[in-house]
Formats: structure tokens, C-alpha cells, sequence
């Protein structure tokens, strides 16, 4: 019998992964680079852009090949070291779950950075002076996948990451 809790993991991995590149998909078919869509007035903006670098465009000025060793060779260590983490019977349910979200979410831009040379992003939320960059889906699993494993592992809590 299958159970749902015992896949879970690999379920909400699938689920990034699937979530982010289809509106990406969805974002390069129908956003223009200069035509930022406002919504929410003005709090949120669907803004196409294309990001060669990292988080905030760290390394976008990075010779090619230096990028494809640190965005992509790193970047695939990384990602085995997650998923020996996510499938290890050391770490906790919540951990791998966790895991599993930044797991999809590292794919998810691992999969733009080897096919098209860039992530796209697409998203942007602001309010008043407090304002984000431009962003994607996967980006928000990999922030949202950290925040609750660092809350998880957090010395308050008593638990320790494997």
C-alpha cells in the first residue's frame, strides 16, 4: 500500500520543480522584459527578467565557464549533498520535507541555468521602501525550504541538523 507521508518528500520535490517551470513556461510566453505587469496597486509586479548570475545576480559578470562551475558543478554537489540528507534515516521528518523543498527549488533553477544559460524570474514585491528583487517560484522554495529548517534545527527546538 502506498503512503502518502512515507513520499511525501519526494512528492513536494516533484511538485517545485513542476510548479516552478511551468510559470516560468507561463512568464516568458506571456510577460515582456520592459512591460512589468502591476498588481495589488503596485505591491506586486510581474516583470520578466532573465538573471545569469545567482541570488540577486551575484556572478552575472563571471566569465562563462567560472559560472558554469559555481552555478552548475557546485550547484549539482549541492543539490546530492540535499538529497543524501532528504533520504537519510538521520534526519527528521520535517527536515526532509525541508530538504525536498529546496531540493526542487535548486533543480527547478538548475534546470534554466543548463537548458537557456539563465534563470528566469519574474516576480517582484514591494511595499512602501521595503521591496524585493526580481524572483521566481524556485527562489521562494529554496527561502521558504531554509526559514522552516532553520526554525526546525533551531537550539530552541533541540534538534541538530544531520
Amino acid at each position: 500500500m502506498f503512503e502518502m507521508k512515507k513520499h511525501l518528500n519526494y512528492f513536494l520535490l516533484l511538485l517545485v520543480v513542476v510548479v516552478d517551470q511551468l510559470t516560468k513556461y507561463l512568464a516568458r510566453l506571456f510577460l515582456q522584459v520592459d512591460n512589468p505587469i502591476e498588481i495589488g496597486a503596485g505591491h506586486i509586479k510581474l516583470q520578466l527578467t532573465h538573471n545569469s548570475g545567482a541570488f540577486l545576480s551575484m556572478g552575472a559578470n563571471w566569465s562563462e565557464s567560472a559560472r558554469w562551475i559555481v552555478l552548475i558543478g557546485f550547484v549539482i554537489l549541492f543539490l546530492f549533498f540535499l538529497w543524501r540528507l532528504m533520504t537519510s534515516s538521520q534526519s527528521t521528518y520535517k527536515q526532509k520535507l525541508c530538504y525536498a523543498i529546496v531540493l526542487g527549488g535548486g533543480t527547478g533553477n538548475l534546470i534554466d541555468r543548463i537548458f537557456a544559460g539563465e534563470v528566469t524570474d519574474f516576480l517582484w514585491l514591494g511595499y512602501g521602501k521595503l521591496q524585493t528583487g526580481v524572483f521566481n517560484i524556485a527562489d521562494m522554495a529554496i527561502l521558504f525550504g531554509v526559514l522552516i529548517l532553520f526554525l526546525e534545527i533551531h537550539p530552541k527546538n533541540n534538534k541538530k541538523v544531520i
